[in-house]
């Protein structure tokens, strides 16, 4: 059996319109993807070249789900849809050591896949890219099993008798902490890059941002419950999430290929900055399991746990959005570790080697290359 409200219905169109927006305007101005995965990376790691725009643009999703908040607050936006699901709805099917492995699996699944829901789904998609439509093919199905194994099998679940913090947080004082200090920060960025003749990067980051948390709110994906109702499959599963996909999907199909085939300069860059990896390997494969594993566990990507920051709640602001950081850096390290190893076995002298020993070490290079 189906279960879905035509009102979930048609906002999941809607947000699948703000969506595409988003990203169409971030190509078409600067030509760049909008890959929250990416994006959570550069700015935990503090990669300081595009470090403003990301910011600005985190600025823009996290101070817009605040707004969203002190609008709908936990009530019902049209008949039972609404924007965020109730503090203890969102975290309650779940203990910390779920949110924690979750969270984990999501920074190593997004780091060797080199994308997520938005980078692969959102803007790999509609460019007919064969690495993202094979990610995605392998991630949702992934969550999919996941995601209804624990529907019928219940494990990690929270224990009845754990105190829930949540009871005792003021969310009109979350909320405005987090809107202020988006707004503070926004407008340092603001104020550093106007001195600097550069502002533009600042204001298209913003409102990419805005944009982004607008279709995520309305379309759903600020609810865990929502998520997970679309992935599990059973008696009531509810498939507006694929009218949000669909329309965020479809319209990028049209913007992106005139950006691509047709304008193929954005506005206010020299050229495009699309991925250039085109193989699919391993490393992809097994990334995008990985992350289809723990979107079916935690019920969360990249972009809407970072929004969903103005609710805040220790499972997803703290445990799993460290987890998550902490899952990219691992693979992080261990590619460092690679290269290292790589570079080591590089310098060896191969041209003194017998002509078998020779091709097996060329061999033994290429494929640590490849990793």
């Amino acid at each position: 059996m189906v279960y879905f409200e035509v009102s979930d219905i048609i906002l999941a169109i809607i947000g699948g319109f703000f969506i595409s927006l988003s990203s169409s305007f971030n190509l078409y101005m600067k030509g760049r993807v909008t890959g929250f995965s990416g994006i959570f990376y550069s700015i935990t790691n503090l990669e300081m070249e595009q470090y403003h725009w990301k910011a600005a643009l985190l600025c823009g999703l996290i101070g817009t789900s605040a707004v969203f908040y002190f609008i709908y607050g936990f009530d019902n936006v049209w008949n039972s849809s609404k924007i965020f699901d109730t503090p203890q709805q969102m975290v309650g099917d779940l203990n910390y050591i779920g949110f924690a492995l979750a969270g984990f699996f999501a920074g190593v699944g997004t780091k060797m896949s080199n994308g997520c829901t938005s980078g692969h789904g959102v803007c790999g998609l509609p460019r007919f890219s064969l690495r993202s439509w094979i990610s995605v093919g392998l991630f949702l199905p992934m969550g999919i099993g996941l995601a209804t194994l624990r529907h019928y099998e219940p494990f990690l679940n929270n224990n009845e008798n754990t105190k829930d913090i949540t009871e005792n947080v003021n969310y009109d004082i979350v909320a405005g902490i987090v809107l202020g200090l988006s707004l503070f920060i926004l407008a340092i960025l603001l104020i550093i890059y106007y001195l600097k003749k550069s502002i533009s990067e600042v204001l298209v980051g913003l409102v990419t941002g805005i944009l982004f948390s607008v279709g995520l709110g309305y379309g759903g994906m600020y609810r865990r419950s929502k998520i997970l109702g679309f992935l599990s499959m059973y008696e009531n599963w509810d498939p507006s999430l694929l009218f949000l996909l669909g329309t965020a999907v479809g319209l990028n199909v049209i913007t992106f290929n005139y950006m691509i085939y047709k304008k193929q300069k954005p506005i206010l860059h020299k050229s495009l900055s699309l991925p250039t990896k085109k193989e699919v390997d391993l490393r992809l494969i097994a990334g995008s399991i990985i992350f289809g594993l723990s979107w079916g566990l935690g019920g969360l990507c990249p972009g809407p746990a970072m929004g969903l920051i103005s609710i805040f709640s220790l499972h997803i602001s703290i445990v799993w959005l460290i987890a998550f950081g902490v899952g990219q850096k691992f693979v992080s390290v261990y590619d460092s570790y690679q290269q290292k190893k790589y570079q080591l076995l590089k310098v060896t002298s191969l041209s003194t080697l017998p002509r078998e020993a020779f091709e097996r070490k060329s061999l033994e290079l290429e494929k640590i290359a490849s990793l």
